[in-house]
């Protein structure tokens, strides 16, 4: 075998290098965030009613709507959850990226969306650029939980979803958020996922989070170049805490570079279990 010379490895080094980038950047511009994937994960909670156990979440969030996410895209991302039939859906925030004249359009597609026991969201940072989203997200039948709660019943048992106004943004406030609330398995909406620090003992059993984009762009080894202020801490899938559990999911959208490499869009699909 002929033994290549310095200068030829070099060369056909630099060869590779050079074809190598722009098919990376064409993958992670054009293929990777219209590809997503829907994760699956069975979540155990102490405190959940056995009457619950089992339930489906769908969780979604960041489209980024207006930022390389158009009509086309969000037909494709309700198709994908309509296929799955949620009990519970939950949207975590981040619905357009600035403007929101965008919202008109896409506003049909996401009323097709149904959830035997309910569908729930709160704001992201994005989404405060302006007055429209909370009324056009209720317009598309979701309860937006802005410091509140919902309490789902089932027979004789509760489950309360309660959510907090975006952390970065709005005064996000718990305890207005669980006032009343009944004392029973309770998950939060946080669009940020390091609002899980501001959580007291007992006070929530899982938190469910969106915002990171699970760092949009990953490498091995090193993981998620960068998170958003907001998600420095807990940046992608699930988090056993002392005083709570964290999910987190990727989101559907980009923002400010429009690519995403080994780090896909995503879907979640929680299925919940007494532990």
């Amino acid at each position: 075998m002929e033994q290549l010379s310095r200068r030829t490895f070099l060369k056909r080094s630099l060869i590779g290098l050079a074809t190598l980038i722009p098919l990376t950047a064409g993958y992670s511009y054009g293929v990777e965030p219209r590809w997503i994937e829907v994760v699956e994960r069975k979540i155990f909670l102490s405190k959940l009613p056995k009457t619950f156990e089992g339930i489906q979440i769908v969780v979604f969030g960041d489209l980024h709507v207006g930022f390389h996410m158009n009509e086309r895209d969000v037909l494709h991302t309700v198709d994908k959850i309509k296929q799955l039939k949620p009990e519970i859906l939950l949207f975590t925030g981040d619905f357009v990226d600035g403007k929101q004249d965008v919202i008109p359009p896409v506003l049909p597609y996401l009323q097709e969306l149904d959830a035997s026991y309910g569908k729930f969201a709160v704001l992201g940072n994005h989404d405060y650029y302006g007055d429209l989203v909370a009324p056009s997200l209720k317009d598309a039948g979701f309860t937006v939980l802005r410091n509140s709660h919902h309490t789902i019943k089932k027979k004789n048992d509760s489950l309360v979803i309660a959510g907090v106004e975006d952390l970065l943004m709005g005064n996000a406030d718990l305890n207005q958020a669980l006032e009343g609330a009944p004392d029973t398995c309770t998950l939060l909406l946080s669009h940020c996922p390091d609002f899980a620090d501001e959580i007291s003992q007992d006070q929530v059993d899982l938190q469910i989070s969106g915002h990171s984009h699970g760092g949009q762009i990953r490498f091995p080894i090193v993981g998620a170049v960068i998170t958003p202020p907001g998600a420095k801490k807990y940046i992608d899938d699930f988090y056993t805490l002392e005083k709570t559990n964290v999910y987190v999911n990727r989101g559907l959208g980009t923002t400010i570079l429009p690519f995403r490499f080994l780090c896909r869009p995503q879907i979640s699909v929680l299925r919940l279990y007494r532990k």
